[in-house]
């Protein structure tokens, strides 16, 4: 029927694939081909599901950018650090996208936290949908919201970061031969934005009309976990190699009563032996989080959405690890309603054990994530994604009319 097109730039999480690995099986019944440009392709084979589909590598910015202030506040100070600083350097991003649009030809785009696809797309007349956690859906203003707004900021610093990112971008549209944006704003325009979060953990205030259908949870697959063999209180981790907090985290366990399993996605099996302890076990592959959720008491991970919501739906407190901008957001939100604990991203090492300790003894935390879970018990997945692949087919039919 038609090809659609996911494009994942930001955030190299697997719950950015596999909240989509929910919608891509409703939309291929349907008869729609759906190809994936994905930031990590090494990620790919290890989701189910995954092998049903082509999955293409995603233009993304590779460079560490030194130099800019810190920490960033706005969503141009995160463009500024993903290819946005420089006019070639942008425009080999946005050519790479409409490289791929070429060979793909897609009747659709759908964008994951992917604000160069949507870019790249303006002028085309190929459909957008804003698909993901919102934080590429922000409100149409000028300037864009201060996104750490208890922070106390340089005069103008948003106000500027912007004026930068929208003088390189439109050099860039101009160099393209499609009109300028008149705002920092208009480049996350899309036609849809479909949205998969609560309302209570959106890390920040989105567009509107913005669509929040509620959240999906990813249920198929992953494999049976194996606790170590041994007593203790079952804590859950998925974390990465490049958090700055996972190497003390697993050498505060080390000494721990906690019966511990892990993933830790690219951990040699090399690493995993020197790590592993008679109460820490790594799983080489992602796990089936049903299983986890119904025998751990808590759950440690970065604030990602997938296990993030696998541990409150199933009314378990979380020790959030942020190492971006929105996983702090979402943390913090996560914090403010009593379900977690969030670790400061720029502060110094905690005691993992006396804050894991407190998520599980103190009954507070239990009683808060227990209600939200309650709340959210009755949402409807399928319902959900039948809204999704509706407003999607819509969006298609609407393009393919004669004008």
């Amino acid at each position: 029927m038609a090809k659609i097109l996911y494009a994942g730039e930001l955030g190299d999480d697997l719950g950015h694939l596999q909240r989509f690995l929910t919608l891509a099986p409703q939309l291929a019944a349907r008869g729609h081909e759906v190809v994936f440009a994905a930031r990590d392709l090494s990620r790919c084979e290890t989701l189910p599901g995954m092998q049903a589909f082509m999955a293409l590598q995603a233009p993304v910015w590779l460079p560490h950018v030194n130099g800019l202030p810190e920490p960033q506040v706005c969503h141009a100070d995160v463009l500024l650090r993903n290819g946005y600083r420089d006019e070639n350097e942008l425009l080999g991003l946005i050519k790479g996208w409409r490289s791929l649009f070429d060979m793909i030809e897609p009747q659709l785009l759908i964008a994951d936290n992917a604000p160069s696809a949507l870019l790249a797309a303006r002028g085309l007349g190929l459909p957008r949908i804003s698909y993901g956690d919102g934080f590429f859906s922000p409100p149409y203003s000028t300037p864009l919201p201060n996104l750490r707004p208890w922070l106390k900021l340089p005069p103008r610093h948003i106000e500027d970061s912007e004026s930068a990112v929208l003088r390189i971008v439109n050099r860039v549209l101009a160099a393209l031969g499609t009109q300028p944006l008149a705002a920092l704003a208009d480049l996350f325009t899309a036609d849809d934005y479909c949205l998969l979060l609560p309302e209570e953990l959106m890390c920040c205030e989105v567009r509107v009309p913005a669509h929040c259908l509620g959240p999906v949870l990813n249920v198929n697959g992953g494999v049976t976990p194996e606790w170590p063999g041994r007593a203790g209180k079952k804590i859950f981790i998925y974390t990465r190699l490049d958090n700055p907090h996972s190497k003390q985290l697993f050498m505060h366990l080390l000494d721990s009563t906690f019966n511990v399993l892990a993933y830790v996605p690219g951990l040699s099996e090399q690493q995993c032996r020197e790590m592993q302890a008679p109460n820490i076990h790594f799983s080489a592959r992602p796990v089936a989080m049903r299983y986890v959720t119904r025998h751990a008491k808590a759950i440690v991970c970065h604030a990602d959405t997938g296990t993030l919501l696998h541990g409150l739906f199933a009314g378990l407190p979380v020790l959030l690890l942020p190492s971006s901008l929105a996983q702090e957001l979402t943390a913090r939100n996560v914090a403010r309603l009593g379900m977690g604990i969030s670790v400061d991203p720029d502060a110094g090492t905690p005691d993992y054990n006396a804050l894991i300790r407190e998520l599980v003894k103190n009954p507070r935390y239990a009683r808060c994530v227990q209600r939200f879970a309650r709340k959210y018990a009755v949402n409807n997945a399928e319902q959900v994604m039948a809204t999704v692949v509706r407003r999607c087919e819509d969006l298609m039919n609407a393009a393919a009319l004669p004008v």
